[in-house]
């Protein structure tokens, strides 16, 4: 008997329980939805420069498994110049001659974009897609960067490349659909071909053939030499379980105040009005009507409209709102949409992130509890239960969602598809707004602890997992860096120069790991990578401390160098302009009596002795007890240029110093 009992378990050990077989596969399935779409890079390695005869190279890296450039800094202050049309040609001969000898005929490069992209901070990227054998390399980038050194004349920066090296595969010979059926997905609706770079330790790939296919509201990558095994899955249904926010302010935990139905339509006698930003209408009736949560950037879905109203009663083309209930949650819902979408407006335009412009669905007291997800240009907000808030009574979480639509219109090309990256630029989204790392601050009902917090400790790679957890190295990297940028130029530019990095970044990156480059290249403030950028020790300390990056030795920036915090107080603006730039208007604290103002880079106005600076003539005082300087003739500034303040008291003691850009508001 005991014979037959190990040759049974024996038997089963062979042939594999069908059973155990399928639950295996599932919870390796619903794992693999956890973690969401990747988007990698092989690992890098320093490297030999590369041999270019107009420009020469002053950093490499390598690909460390095939030796070829994977990154390359190039010497932009010396190198040749070139004119916005031919970009794309200069691009493409340097990405040929680079990565053609390392690839068969079958590799082909395929331009991402008609024309080169170009970037407010006098930036240009021309990007390629990777094919074999007219097979997209699923991830293969090149990406060549430009930086203009004059008016209209580009320099060659970077080259970063992903995923460019890949040899001819054999392809299958019939496509595997077993995983969808023991599954119980059901048949694709749309399906593609692709070489699929898989992860076989830290980044370290294999390639091979795969097929992408659309399941439902599932996107599911299913090999081809192993029978259709799984390879990835994430859906379009971006789950946010664990995000909160706050209503009216920030949550229901504020008192409700306020703020004007911005974009709101009001539909009284008879006719549609479109309100402007402060609420404003043209109209000039009394009695009722309909507020209906209805504009260019979002919609509210009614349980029987097509579209939420809420009943006002006018009173001279006037109403003051106090809702409750349901309509305090769908206004709410639908003024933090509008105001998610102006602080994005700061930094990102329509052309650059489409979803400015595109009216987002909100579905409110969705079933379930504790939950909310985007999809495709909607939001739903789920009920109140189970501890858990009304969803459309939390901001963190509607800025998060709405996070979800800015990141799908965004990235290189196609949108920001790398699931904890677009779980980590939710969170820093929603935290920048509310101006609190403790993100999701009402979501649970029964603390006041948020769901995540960006002041963490989560490094890369140990934190790599389920996509909302490792979402967090990124969203701490960019915390970190918002913190220390506060402290070094006051909080209001240091919040600014916070955000102009994140949302600018995103318009370059398409997964967390490259973030640390593109924020250094949009730091960079005077077109020479050779030189180091105004807060480039700060950006390494913040991504170093996540993982991200490399701390670089004795590093210390100019602001730690010359030993000054930025003064809040000091700010500059135009005063009237001339053919030749403008005169500008400064303002300082009440002790101030002498201004000095030095256009230009860090590196230019880093010396106060220097014969940048001039000063300035005292023109009397300002509200609040400033006191206000003018230039006495034109300085050569446009709008966005960078000048420096220095405030000295009547002793002659400097009191105050501050980078200021020009924008005129």
């Amino acid at each position: 008997m005991r014979f037959a009992i190990i040759i049974a378990a024996t038997l089963a050990a062979a042939c594999g329980n069908p059973q155990d077989d399928a639950e295996a596969e599932r919870a390796s399935f619903s794992q693999k939805l956890k973690l969401g779409r990747r988007v990698g890079a092989p690992m890098a390695v320093e490297g030999a420069s590369l041999a270019l005869t107009d420009t020469a190279t002053l950093a490499t890296t390598v690909d460390a498994m095939t030796g070829a450039p994977r990154h390359a800094l190039f010497d932009a202050a010396n190198g040749a110049l070139y004119g916005v049309a031919e970009l794309p040609a200069v691009a493409e001969a340097l990405a040929e001659s680079t990565y053609r000898p390392w690839n068969d005929e079958a590799w082909a490069l395929v331009p991402r974009t008609v024309a080169p992209r170009l970037i407010d901070a006098g930036l240009a990227v021309v990007s390629f897609s990777v094919r074999v054998d007219d097979v997209d390399v699923r991830d293969g980038t090149i990406d060549v960067w430009f930086v203009e050194r004059d008016a209209g004349q580009y320099a060659l920066r970077e080259l970063v490349a992903r995923h460019a090296v890949v040899a001819k595969i054999e392809p299958p010979a019939a496509r595997e659909r077993g995983a969808l059926e023991r599954l119980g997905l059901g048949e694709p609706t749309s399906e593609r071909r692709v070489i699929f770079a898989r992860e076989r330790g830290l980044d370290l790939y294999t390639y091979e053939y795969a097929d992408e296919v659309t399941v439902g509201d599932l996107v599911v990558t299913l090999g081809s030499t192993d029978g259709g095994t799984v390879l990835e899955a994430y859906s379009h249904v971006v789950s946010a379980s664990t995000v909160t926010t706050a209503v009216h302010n920030r949550s229901y935990l504020d008192t409700p105040a306020a703020r004007p139905a911005s974009f709101a339509t009001l539909f009284a006698a008879n006719t549609a009005r479109e309100l402007d930003a402060t609420g404003t209408n043209a109209t000039t009736v009394d009695g009722a009507a309909q507020l209906r949560l209805d504009s260019p950037r979002v919609r509210v879905n009614g349980r029987n409209t097509p579209v939420y109203q809420v009943p006002v009663t006018l009173a001279n083309g006037r109403a003051d709102v106090v809702p409750t209930g349901a309509n305090l949650n769908a206004l709410n819902a639908f003024l933090a949409i509008q105001r998610i979408n102006g602080f994005t407006r700061r930094h990102l335009k329509d052309a650059e992130a489409a979803i400015l412009s595109r009216p987002v669905a909100l579905s409110l007291d969705v079933q379930g509890s504790c939950n909310a997800f985007y999809t495709q240009t909607s939001i739903s907000l789920y009920r109140a239960g189970m501890n858990c808030a009304n969803m459309a009574a939390v901001n963190d979480v509607i800025y998060h969602e709405w996070g979800h639509g800015l990141d799908d219109y965004t990235g290189t090309a196609d949108g920001i598809t790398d699931g904890a990256f677009s779980e980590g630029i939710g969170d820093i989204l929603a935290s920048y707004m509310v101006d609190d790392a403790n993100m999701g601050l009402g979501f649970f009902t029964d603390t006041t602890n948020g769901v995540r917090n960006l002041k963490n400790t989560a490094r890369f790679p140990e934190g790599r997992g389920e996509v909302h957890v490792e979402g967090q190295i990124i969203g701490g990297a960019f915390w970190d860096l918002r913190v220390g940028l506060v402290e070094r130029y006051g909080k209001t530019k240091g919040a600014y120069e916070a955000e102009r990095l994140f949302f600018q970044h995103l318009l370059t990156t398409d997964s967390y790991r490259d973030s640390y480059d593109a924020v250094l290249r949009l730091d960079d403030d005077d077109a020479d990578p050779a030189t180091p950028s105004p807060n480039r020790c700060l950006i390494n300390a913040a991504f170093t401390a996540h993982g991200l990056a490399s701390a670089i030795p004795d590093c210390k920036d100019d602001a730690e160098r010359f030993g000054y915090k930025a003064d809040p107080t000091l700010a500059a603006g135009f005063l009237d302009r001339t053919a030749t730039g403008a005169r500008l208007m400064a303002a300082g604290g009440k002790t101030a009596r002498k201004m000095m103002v030095c256009v230009g880079a860090a590196q230019a106005c880093s010396n106060l002795t220097a014969a940048g600076w001039q000063a300035m003539t005292l023109d009397g005082t300002l509200p609040g007890d400033r006191v206000a300087f003018v230039t006495p003739t034109a300085l050569p500034v446009v709008e966005g240029s960078l000048v420096w303040l220095a405030a000295y008291d009547g002793a002659g003691q400097m009191i105050g110093r501050r980078a200021v850009k020009l924008v005129t508001r």
